[in-house]
């Protein structure tokens, strides 16, 4: 049958634990002497640019889970530790490389009821949601 192997990689519910999923990212591909292909995340992201203006279910989690704010301490301005991460520190697999992400995210249609879920790529994302300096943590 022969054919190309790839290495997709699928993540859902992070809850704004961004930084830990491209730690997993990182060491799966250092582990494995490997590139991902892609990477799909798909729901409830945790894409929460401003602490202030959290809700009250979102407040008790990070009051629980401090990580579920990661986006907004880590991805609205640039931080080193983040920065690394695309970086080859270790060798040609330990650096992230941010083409090769797309996001599944939701598309509800003004009154509809169903979902429609589209890929985007990091650059569609940031355009999407105009996020803040994120375009210059990635």
């Amino acid at each position: 049958m022969g054919g190309t192997q790839m290495n997709i990689a699928l993540f859902s519910d992070v809850h704004g634990h961004w930084r830990l999923l491209l730690h997993m990212v990182r060491n799966w591909q250092i582990a494995h002497s490997s590139h991902f292909d892609v990477v799909l995340i798909a729901g409830d992201l945790g894409c929460f640019p401003e602490p202030s203006k959290f809700d009250k279910a979102t407040k008790r989690w990070v009051g629980r889970d401090p990580e579920e704010a990661g986006f907004a301490k880590y991805f609205t301005s640039p931080v080193a530790e983040v920065e690394q991460l695309f970086e080859p520190e270790f060798g040609e697999f330990s650096a992230i490389h941010k083409p090769r992400f797309s996001l599944l995210l939701p598309r509800v249609p003004v009154g509809a009821n169903s979902l429609a879920l589209r890929p985007l790529t990091f650059e569609e994302f940031l355009a999407e949601f105009e996020f803040a300096g994120l375009d210059q943590a990635l």
